[in-house]
């Protein structure tokens, strides 16, 4: 199944891009973990007939595509989009967004670009809001759309699916490829192996699928602190949940109340108590540590683990104690935050997953698949660096070949010209040679005198 899979996304191997970089909603030097908390990856897309540029925010928590009807005093200053362009068309049947956050504005569709990719020959459509209530950004009057199903049915105002009616992408898959911890690609409708063959492979990718019909999240087998699945350092899949959802507004990683506790007796604690560690709260909700930079080693973490079954057998997924912190002003701030009330008390069902986890190991989602492919990106650098290797070793021996071609030619060509003309005086002695012996037979003997 895997390889007529693969077949047919490479025969089908439409797609396009967009540079991303983060954006925070609010950045507080005093309150550090919330400007993490909350944070937009921001890509650019161009509309209307004079293809203007605006950034915009990918959302997997909305269906469409909203540009800003008025002017946005917030960060990145949103401007305006003009309903009175020549190319925009206004759709009187508003579809209906029950379920999701609620705004007032005018609905209709226009020439769409994403990135540098190409421009749609259909017009897509879109809504331009003019008052927009979030829960969770102040500035998210400009997004895209890539949820999939609203209240259990199939969304067909994301941009996957307008991409694809209109044969800019050929199948319904969307990754992000981190090139820093802000920055990268926003790749739609391709897979890693085939937009960028020479860091990654098929043979890294692996298959796994969505959590029920929420293509955002994975049920796992278990999760564990450090190298070895002690009991008092794992959640298992049989008895507590163990399910990630990803999320790409945050750069954290919210874990479940138990882990958290495993957290803090295995490393915080004792720093704790020394006072070269902290604790802190987010809404008076959630609990973080923060630890003075230069007095604590965070080698001394464990790695935190995630095991879930993929084609029948079992992976792991890891997060290294890089990965799990963030530095600001000499402090060091761990990026995992937990629910400080009991999941008997206030049940958490699942772990959100931030960038931390996207930027480690590269994840591709596949809409209509309800397919997650995963690209271990530890072994995708080492592959693309054996490639590198590879190609090394192809030059150098094609330069060696080169070089001793030449020199093979040099010496031919010294041979010819050496050669020649030592056969030729051979040949003219020869010659000289059969003259006298035929001289010698007819009495004519240079070697007697006739005068004498």
């Amino acid at each position: 199944m895997k390889i007529l899979l693969l077949l047919s996304l490479f025969l089908l191997s439409l797609g396009m891009e967009s540079n991303f970089e983060i954006q925070h909603a609010k950045w507080d030097d005093n309150k550090i973990m919330e400007s993490l908390r909350r944070i937009g990856i921001e890509v650019e897309a161009s509309f209307g007939e004079n293809l203007d540029t605006y950034k915009l925010i990918l959302d997997i928590h909305t269906q469409a595509i909203v540009l800003p009807g008025v002017e946005l005093k917030v960060q990145g200053n949103f401007k305006k989009y003009d309903i009175s362009s020549n190319t925009f068309e206004k759709i009187e049947n508003k579809p209906s967004y029950s379920g999701e956050n609620f705004y007032s504005g005018t609905f209709g569709k226009d020439i769409f670009k994403l990135g540098n990719s190409e421009t749609l020959k259909n017009k897509i459509s879109f809504f331009v809001a003019n008052e927009y209530q979030n829960y969770l950004y102040q500035y998210k009057y400009a997004f895209i759309g890539l949820k999939s199903f609203v209240n259990g049915q199939e969304s067909k105002l994301n941009i996957i699916e307008q991409m694809k009616d209109n044969d800019l992408i050929t199948n319904t898959t969307w990754f992000l490829n981190f090139e820093s911890d802000t920055k990268g690609k926003f790749v739609l409708g391709l897979l890693p192996h085939l937009a960028y063959k020479d860091k990654y492979s098929e043979n890294d990718m692996y298959i796994a699928k969505t959590h029920s019909s929420y293509i955002y999240a994975l049920k796992l087998q278990e999760i564990y602190y450090g190298k070895t699945e002690k009991y008092d350092n794992r959640i298992s899949g049989d008895s507590l949940h163990t399910t990630i959802r990803f999320d790409l507004n945050t750069r954290l990683i919210q874990c479940t109340y138990d882990f958290g506790i495993i957290l803090h007796k295995k490393f915080f604690e004792q720093k704790i108590k020394n006072k070269v560690c902290k604790d802190g709260m987010i809404d008076t909700l959630y609990k973080y540590y923060y630890c003075e930079k230069g007095k604590i080693n965070i080698n001394e973490m464990e790695n935190i683990n995630f095991v879930t079954d993929i084609q029948s057998d079992n992976m792991t997924f890891v997060l290294e104690p890089k990965d799990l912190f963030f530095e600001h002003n000499d402090l060091l701030y761990f990026l995992v935050i937990y629910k400080v009330e009991d999941y008997e008390t206030s049940p958490e069902i699942d772990w959100i997953v931030g960038t931390p986890f996207l930027k480690k190991n590269l994840i591709t989602f596949n809409r209509n698949d309800k397919l997650i492919y995963f690209y271990k990106k530890t072994n995708n650098e080492n592959n693309g660096n054996q490639k590198k290797s590879l190609q090394l070793k192809y030059i150098i021996t094609i330069s060696v070949l080169s070089v001793v071609f030449l020199v093979s030619i040099v010496v031919l060509i010294l041979y010819i010209i050496k050669i020649k003309p030592r056969k030729k005086k051979a040949n003219e002695l020869d010659d000289d040679f059969d003259y006298q012996e035929k001289k010698t037979k007819e009495g004519d003997s240079p070697l007697i005198n006739d005068d004498n």
